[in-house]
């Protein structure tokens, strides 16, 4: 076997340790395309950038199409003949064939973001098929091989193969009839076993996770570098987490992250790794923001949501005045759902970091603390930013946006790469929607 070059082990590494950091991602893209491999290249920043929601329906939908044809082209050699080698196992599922005889069903594999990934892998660990190809210098390539089950007593005792150390990651599922003292003995055990340590990832699911939590927060969690806590409910779930040494963490989402809990994870002196923190439906506000902002953390995030947040103009300019404004990545900035009006989005069109995004969004939900509010002074002032004209796709669907509005985006000499301009449900009259249908014709919706 040909080793992989030191190279490119050492950029796959860095990936493996910060997945929601798109940089080493691209910067691999970039090495791959200057020593002879441009498709593969493209395949990696198709991944990235397809991982970031976007309201470009086409462009997404182009991006998928180019994946799967390099994906059928490809795919043999990339998997450095996983798929060759798991064929050859015989896992407890089959599938049935045409002449009425069973084939086994290999353990499912991707690709996320460039990198392969492994699933079910319990079932497939004692085989030697598998065993023998992780030998292989593609093992280079696996940023995980996943572990999903409801009891955590086979993998305390299972001979997990070396080469997996580190890349392993767990989905375990907690509740129900077992009781929740049940599920804080069995994750004590999976805590302090030394498979733990091998563990890259954990994924809790359950009304019971709380418990879980606890217990993981007395162990070694220095090698994680994703956590996602789900069904929790619970302010205390982020102060435990501030309080354990996360050192390596790059992406957490602990589902609804209230004040308290941001603060807390803003005040930690573990996080200085993360880069990706989902706030999607997390009551911060604009207390949780300029905590946020001020915090280290203003200083490492890249990918942050904030939809449903409840922040309103204060909580606007708390971000756009921040270290973390300058850093973000992604294409979209989504503030749908919020309590923000015009100045708000005045601070936003005074910010040369608008020229990074290409997507804005403004929509308001149903509930009251889900009602942007942005009127026409908000919109003048947007139509008249140079800072505005790499935007192509804006939504103040369910603003407060009137003819005067429409009249300024129709007449704005900056907003010339529109794809898509939604203003319905606002008040603006059949005057107003000529006016943008005859700017951007089809691209408008009103």
């Amino acid at each position: 076997m040909i080793p992989a070059p030191p190279e490119l082990v050492a950029l796959l590494a860095a990936c493996r340790a910060r997945p929601a950091d798109d940089l080493p991602r691209l910067v691999l893209a970039d090495w791959l395309e200057e020593n002879g491999q441009p498709e593969r290249a493209e395949f990696v920043r198709i991944q990235v950038e397809v991982s970031h929601p976007s309201a470009d329906v086409e462009r997404i939908r182009a991006l998928k199409k180019r994946e799967a044809d390099l994906l059928a082209e490809h795919e043999t050699v990339w998997t450095g003949g996983y798929v060759a080698a798991a064929t050859r196992m015989t896992p407890l599922f089959r599938r049935r064939q045409g002449d009425g005889g069973f084939a086994p069903i290999p353990p499912p594999h991707r690709f996320v973001r460039g990198l392969l990934r492994i699933g079910n892998a319990s079932e497939f660990v004692d085989r030697p098929e598998l065993r023998e190809w992780l030998r292989s210098p593609e093992l280079h390539w696996v940023e995980q091989v996943d572990f999903d089950f409801s009891s955590v007593e086979w993998f305390v005792k299972a001979d997990l193969p070396d080469e997996l150390h580190g890349r392993i990651g767990l989905s375990l599922r907690v509740g129900g009839p077992s009781g929740e003292s049940k599920w804080q003995s069995w994750f004590r055990q999976l805590a302090i076993s030394g498979n733990f340590t091998a563990a890259r990832s954990l994924h809790v699911n359950g009304a019971s996770a709380e418990v879980v939590l606890e217990e993981l927060t007395k162990a070694d969690v220095s090698h994680l570098v994703a956590l996602t806590l789900q069904g929790l409910g619970n302010p205390r779930c982020a102060g435990l987490i501030a309080s354990a040494p996360f050192i390596h963490l790059s992406t957490l989402d602990l589902g609804p992250i209230p004040e308290a809990g941001i603060r807390a994870l803003a005040a930690s002196p573990h996080l200085g790794n993360l880069t990706h923190l989902n706030l999607v439906g997390s009551p911060i506000g604009d207390a949780g923001m300029a905590a946020l902002c001020r915090s280290r953390l203003g200083e490492t995030l890249r990918r942050v949501e904030f939809p449903n947040t409840q922040i309103t103009d204060a909580g606007v300019k708390a971000m756009v005045n921040s270290p973390l404004f300058a850093i973000m990545h992604g294409s979209r900035l989504n503030l749908n759902m919020n309590r923000i009006g015009d100045e708000g989005l005045k601070a936003l069109t005074e910010s040369e970091y608008l020229l990074r995004f290409r997507e804005i969004a403004f929509r308001s939900g149903e509930e009251q603390h889900q009602q942007n509010h942005i009127s026409d002074d908000g919109i003048e002032a947007l139509a008249a930013s140079p800072y505005a004209a790499n935007l192509q796709f804006l939504d103040f669907w369910r603003n407060r946006i009137t003819d005067r509005g429409a009249l300024a985006l129709a007449r704005s000499p900056y907003l010339n790469k529109v794809l898509d301009l939604s203003v319905k449900e606002n008040a603006v009259t059949t005057a107003g929607a000529a006016a943008l249908h005859e700017r951007f014709g089809e691209k408008a919706k009103v």
